[in-house]
């Protein structure tokens, strides 16, 4: 699943950055004042790009088995959907720094998700992306990196967490 987990992340960013992107800023003023609540439509927007995920989640589960490389255990299920939903909250997050809340400009916004995204993948000295998917490519036993796999999705959610405060104060002050 470490495969599937590096596509998730490459989705995630970029559907991330098109739903912010869906509505014009006049729009995005006028969808905060009728939700009473300025966070509401940033959260709605990470659920439904989080919805979508869940979506690639099942098809990266389904489609091992479907080739039948080798019978797939729950806990290898598991790890497989765990791996998979903390590389989509990384993206989410990574999505959310480069959109068009804290990156007006297209061109750039995408330069730098772009480098963020192949930064996660590729560089060793970044502990989540690139260290999950080392870590499910060894071949170890699925009861064996469970427990990391499980500390990385955790980190990753908080990442996640901290990413939609700090987009929502950006947004604000604007």
């Amino acid at each position: 699943y470490g495969l599937w987990s590096g596509a998730m992340l490459i989705c995630t960013v970029w559907l991330t950055m098109v739903v912010l992107a869906d509505q014009d800023p006049v729009q995005e003023r006028i969808t905060a004042v009728n939700a009473r609540r300025p966070w509401y439509p940033l959260s709605a927007a990470i659920a439904v790009t989080l919805s979508f995920c869940l979506l690639l989640t099942i098809g990266g589960l389904a489609f091992p088995l479907a080739v039948g490389v080798r019978p797939a255990s729950s806990a290898d299920l598991l790890v497989g959907g765990l791996s998979q939903f903390a590389s989509a909250c990384v993206g989410a997050a990574v999505g959310l720094s480069c959109s068009r809340k804290v990156v007006p400009r297209p061109g750039y916004a995408m330069l730098v998700a772009a480098l963020l995204t192949v930064a996660l993948l590729l560089a060793r000295w970044i502990p989540l992306v690139n260290a999950l998917i080392r870590m499910l490519s060894q071949g170890d036993p699925a009861a064996a990196v469970l427990p990391r796999v499980a500390l990385i999705c955790v980190v990753s959610l908080a990442l996640l967490a901290g990413g939609i405060a700090v987009v929502h104060r950006i947004d604000r002050r604007r």
